[in-house]
């Protein structure tokens, strides 16, 4: 069988059309396959700004008409640069989404600044820097400014890198797919991004956040839909799950207009207990958006809670059932994944050149009021979820996982604090419904109060997950994706109750 295969001609546009040819081969032994690489309307106009040209298929709308008249079989897009609004005679399959999130690149001297200048033409990412540097950036910045940029990666890069510019915002899973690849046809762009990386400090923005543009990471392969051949061929590497996600990003980005014009960032995204979704913007109209939910892969029906009394714990606070004495520790020279903050002595000899990794978004924020640089985070997830930053770091990163002397869950831990248990902790007999911050607290609540496993319990996705599935029927166990949505969801229950 003979496919001809069309795509842009850009280093990233080629290396994403071979992918999908290679994995075709895969299952395809007698395939082949002949590239057609042409230029885009957006490709020819590399100094008009997005927002100024019109507003669907820039990248795209060019190769319809050779699809149409049979001129190659199907194209092989970046699927964020879709019109979320597709004509009736194309249809898409994809294959495994490669990282959604953006990479910000900083000169190494940036930190000696107080005001930041940062390469992006997105208006998305222009909306949602400005609270991202203030929250996640490990120094006070007076003023941030955004300037527009074009072109492909390497021309992007090579300005940022000449320029007198502090940083640069791109998609992660553009960088990742020039890095990984081993063909000869892209040394030079290869070579050249990891100089760039070596000369920069980075961040990889955590998507409750700094959700991206819908789809960003994905493939669309674009091909007629009354060709019968082809779609029984693509369908043998279509990968449903991550067609289902982005069908629900580009859903969700149509609904307020959709096209790259929009302040909205959408992920839907994949975990082994269910699915995390979050979006955040400015819509057309000036109305704000953020929302994070956990849609978990099994819902249990509970009870309705009577009253507060009920819940545990109603305020963070209450769930304070240890004290924390720092203990001797070396941090220098490893690379650190922080469970939680701890405020160390030991912190002062973190290094620049160290690479700092935590559990959630707060730590984060944490780690950067001390003026520690951390690279990004796991928002909450888990501590089992793929980093998937070793192409970017240059290397297989081997973490030293900072927690305190009571846990078990892994074999490189390196405990820097003491968990002291205070003396009176209350019995829990007179609650039902219980969100557990930690393992460790929970195994000494059980201790405590036994009673309570015959409760309604939840957690977040990660290891206390984990641990509650040891003791707590799944009917009455949850996966929320933090305590404060648990607790709005058990507070408008007995709302609704009240109101009843």
């Amino acid at each position: 069988m003979r496919i001809k295969i069309a795509s842009r001609k850009s280093d990233l546009a080629r290396i994403q059309a071979q992918k999908v040819a290679s994995l075709l081969r895969l299952v395809q032994a007698d395939l082949e396959i002949e590239h057609l690489y042409t230029a885009s309307f957006g490709d020819q106009n590399p100094d008009v700004n997005l927002w100024e040209m019109p507003e669907k298929g820039v990248f795209t709308e060019d190769f319809r008409q050779g699809l149409c008249g049979g001129e190659f079989d199907f194209v092989v897009h970046s699927w964020k640069d879709l019109p979320t609004n597709l004509p009736e005679s194309s249809e898409i399959m994809t294959i495994k989404r490669a990282d959604p999130r953006d990479l910000i690149l900083f000169k190494k001297d940036c930190l000696k600044k107080d005001d930041l200048e940062i390469y992006t033409s997105s208006p998305r990412r222009v909306f949602h820097l400005d609270h991202f540097i203030k929250n996640f950036f490990p120094k006070n910045i007076d003023s941030i400014e955004c300037l527009p940029i074009r072109g492909n990666i390497p021309t992007r890069l090579m300005k940022y890198l000449n320029d007198d510019v502090q940083a640069i915002v791109v998609a992660k899973a553009a960088i990742d797919r020039i890095l990984e690849t081993t063909s000869e046809e892209f040394r030079e762009a290869r070579e050249m991004i990891r100089n760039v990386i070596n000369q920069s400090k980075w961040m990889i923005t955590p998507i409750s956040d700094f959700p991206t543009a819908a789809a960003q990471g994905a493939l669309a392969i674009e091909y007629n839909k009354d060709n019968t051949a082809i779609k029984n061929l693509l369908k043998k590497i279509h990968d449903a799950e991550t067609f289902d996600h982005v069908k629900k990003e580009r859903d969700t980005l149509r609904s307020f207009g959709g096209g790259c014009h929009l302040k909205i960032g959408v992920n839907s995204i994949s975990h082994d207990r269910g699915s995390y979704f979050s979006i955040s913007g400015e819509t057309p109209k000036g109305e704000m958006l953020k929302k994070i939910e956990f849609i978990p892969n099994e819902i249990h029906s509970w009870p309705t809670p009577s009253n507060e009394d009920e819940l545990f714990p109603s305020k963070v606070s209450e769930q304070g059932f240890f004290n924390r004495k720092l203990i001797d520790a070396k941090l220098e020279n490893q690379s650190l994944w922080f469970t939680r903050f701890f405020d160390h002595p030991a912190l002062e000899d973190i290094k620049d050149d160290q690479l700092i990794w935590c559990a959630g978004t707060k730590t984060w924020g944490q780690l950067a009021d001390k003026g520690i640089w951390c690279h990004g985070t796991n928002e909450s997830l888990g501590d089992h979820i793929n980093e998937d930053i070793d192409l970017i770091a240059g290397n297989t990163v081997s973490w030293k996982y900072l927690t305190h002397t009571k846990s078990m869950e892994r074999n490189n831990n390196l405990s820097y604090y003491e968990l002291i248990e205070k003396e009176n902790i209350p019995s829990l007999e007179k609650h039902k419904f219980f969100f557990w911050m930690s393992g460790t607290q929970f195994e000494l609540a059980k201790k405590i109060t036994p009673k309570i496993v015959d409760g309604y319990h939840a957690s977040g996705p990660g290891q206390t997950f984990n641990l509650l599935e040891e003791h707590i029927p799944r009917e009455r166990l949850k996966v929320y994706h933090s305590y404060y949505t648990w607790l709005e969801e058990m507070k408008d229950q007995l709302k609704d109750q009240s109101n009843a």
